[in-house]
């Protein structure tokens, strides 16, 4: 059995989480290898940063840029493993990696399934009285 050698607290109410990444629910199932998802969710949380900081293309799409060594470095992995990560998202249709020069790291589009997505105007639901 593991110990954990980092200091843990209960999450209570008032409990204030520090960086965290999202990963829909509608991937868990999906898959993936459990690597894969974990650079997924790297990615994705990546892009909701140049979400709100606006870094769009001409098309209005969201991208980042991570390199590899950098990605491998903030995820504990082998660069090998990380590049075998980002083909299996490449081939799934989670991510577009474009190629912008010598040097640079490319961008990288972060897909999400339809399913994953929230509708424009969700169906309301209202709370049932418990008894």
């Amino acid at each position: 059995m593991r110990v954990m050698s980092m200091k843990a607290k209960y999450l209570e109410s008032d409990s204030k989480i520090t960086g965290y990444m999202p990963l829909p629910n509608c991937l868990i199932k999906c898959g993936l290898n459990s690597t894969t998802l974990l650079v997924y969710g790297m990615l994705l949380g990546r892009a909701t940063l140049s979400q709100k900081n606006e870094w769009v293309d001409e098309q209005g799409k969201v991208y980042i840029r991570y390199t590899i060594e950098q990605l491998a470095k903030d995820a504990g992995k082998s660069i090998s493993t990380i590049k075998s990560c980002l083909k299996e998202l490449d081939d799934e249709g989670l991510i577009v990696r474009k190629r912008v020069g010598y040097n640079t790291a490319n961008l990288i589009y972060v897909l999400l399934p339809e399913e994953c997505m929230i509708a424009e105007n969700p169906p309301v639901s209202k709370p049932k009285n418990q008894t």
